[in-house]
């Protein structure tokens, strides 16, 4: 109930954006996809990669590219979010995200 109302929120807020952009005549961004969000909840939880991609429509490149994504997004907002709570949570969730496949694949060997 809680994930349910909290992603209604989201979505509303990115409607509003949207509007805004399109009022000022900028690009729109991409909206949240309702489909990654049990796939990032699987992963930040602990979950593996192969069961996670084995059981969604998602290549491992997408899922990696947009699980970087997501670790950025986290990241900015673990900087500038107004709640110290929210700071804290933003980072533990960018934490948890960027390991597996997804922490490997930013790692450059010579």
């Amino acid at each position: 109930g809680e994930v349910q109302r909290r992603w209604e929120r989201l979505a509303d807020i990115s409607d509003r954006l949207s509007a805004d952009e399109r009022r000022h005549g900028l690009a729109e961004h991409r909206a949240p996809d309702p489909g990654f969000l049990a796939v990032a909840y699987a992963w930040v939880g602990g979950e593996g990669f192969a069961d996670i991609v084995g059981e969604e429509d998602l290549t491992g490149g997408d899922f990696v590219r947009t699980t970087k994504q997501l670790v950025d997004l986290l990241g900015q907002i673990g900087h500038v979010a107004s709640e110290p709570g929210t700071r804290a949570a933003a980072r533990r969730a960018a934490e948890a995200a960027r390991r597996g496949v997804v922490a490997d694949s930013s790692v450059v060997e010579p």
